[in-house]
């Protein structure tokens, strides 16, 4: 097993293997009970509140909280894996101290090739991803053309306060282009990294330019911060003590 700073305790990882197999016991018995079809049309709700108060019965301590949506991915994890599959995938999450978890199967459902979903469950698994770097992949697999986009952002109404929110992801989007193509095996094509340099210059006036209109100086994150901070050094010749 290769060192991995994102690894889990062992009893974590036995907690995560057995909500996995927990999660899977109790949609198979939901299927069992209740088929595809019985919440269909104007059953639906009623359905879901009866079949949710009958597991909650007869299994305790559910690794997630029961609800319509909640319930109905249960059962699909129930329907994509069968038990030998489940059981091998808890069998890698202890193996590999893996912080995978039920919340990883949830993101794999909309995976339609079980092949696909399984080679991209194990590597999440061995690598012991978080579910945002797993939806990611899984967006890469599905040629998703961008990424889910969220809430809409929280724009402050005093103008101070926008350009502060926007100092953030300026600095955000500078240092993480710098650490993500410091190594050359990251870097994309040609073109395309001239691009994100071009941006990054651009990113970087605009900070600059949200610096002066604070009054604040330049950081040293920036060019122009780097630049005077070294002016601003003493040479070494000049900084010995004679």
């Amino acid at each position: 097993m290769k060192p991995n700073a994102n690894r889990v305790t062992a009893d974590q990882a036995e907690a995560n293997a057995e909500a996995i197999t927990r999660l899977y016991t109790a949609g198979a018995d939901s299927l069992r009970n209740c088929g595809v079809d019985d919440f269909a049309h104007g059953s639906r709700i009623a359905g879901f509140a009866e079949e949710i108060a009958r597991l909650e019965s007869v299994f305790e301590n559910l690794p997630v909280k029961l609800g319509p949506d909640s319930l109905a991915k249960v059962r699909r994890v129930a329907a994509e894996y069968d038990r030998e599959a489940i059981l091998t995938l808890a069998a890698l999450v202890r193996h590999n101290c893996s912080r995978f978890a039920v919340t990883h199967l949830f993101a794999l459902l909309p995976l339609e090739d079980r092949k696909l979903r399984t080679r991209l469950a194990e590597r999440a698994i061995r690598a012991s991803w978080s579910v945002d770097t797993l939806s990611r992949h899984i967006r890469v697999a599905r040629n998703d053309r961008r990424a889910a986009s969220g809430r809409r952002p929280h724009v402050p109404a005093d103008p101070k306060q926008i350009l502060l929110v926007l100092e953030e992801l300026a600095i955000k989007w500078l240092r993480f282009t710098r650490r993500a193509f410091a190594d050359k095996a990251n870097r994309p094509p040609r073109r395309l990294l001239e691009r994100i340099r071009s941006a990054d210059a651009a990113v970087e006036s605009v900070h600059l330019g949200i610096l002066k209109a604070l009054k604040r100086p330049p950081s040293e994150g920036t060019a122009q911060g780097r630049a005077e901070g070294k002016s601003a050094r003493p040479s070494s010749a000049s900084g010995r003590t004679r």
